[in-house]
């Protein structure tokens, strides 16, 4: 009796939690579809408050940095709106294991703000490929070494029946 009702109240648990993540993922999404809806429509402060509030729940989408900095930018707030956009192509480079179709979300962004996106984007690209090549280089110098330490070991093993 008593497992079964603590079966239940783990499952209730777990499935309240799933649903709370679920409503928090939909605010999120909701919330950045409407920033996305005042930046086409010209609404640069909505854009901007919306993003922030995406943002501000710790997302992993670069999006909203994206959309965040566009509307910076459209306020004059170049600065901002470039460290904006060098965040999100940093985040576009570190999802490794989630998809966002950065391409099709700015398909409609043209411009030099569309230009300054895409130079940090390229940067980024050029970041994450020099530290993948560091890091395959250590990779090959470690396996070199140990491959060499190994090889040297054996180099005194004697096969059975040979003198």
């Amino acid at each position: 009796m008593f497992r079964k009702m603590a079966f239940w109240l783990v499952l209730l648990s777990c499935w309240t939690a799933v649903t709370t993540l679920q409503a928090q993922c939909d605010t999120k999404e909701r919330t950045y579809n409407e920033g996305v809806h005042a930046y086409f429509a010209g609404d640069y402060q909505v854009t901007q408050m919306a993003m922030d509030r995406v943002i501000d729940a710790k997302t992993i989408d670069p999006r909203p940095y994206f959309f965040r900095g566009l509307a910076l930018w459209n306020l004059q707030k170049v600065k901002e709106a470039r460290a904006d956009f060098a965040r999100g192509a940093e985040l576009e480079m570190a999802s490794t294991n989630r998809f966002f179709d950065i391409s099709r979300a700015l398909l409609r962004v043209q411009g030099k703000s569309r230009l300054a996106i895409e130079k940090e984007r390229r940067h980024a690209r050029q970041v994450a490929r020099e530290l993948k090549q560091k890091k395959n280089q250590i990779f090959y110098e470690s396996t070199r070494l140990e491959e060499s330490r190994v090889l040297r070991k054996n180099l005194n093993f004697q096969p059975a029946g040979i003198h």
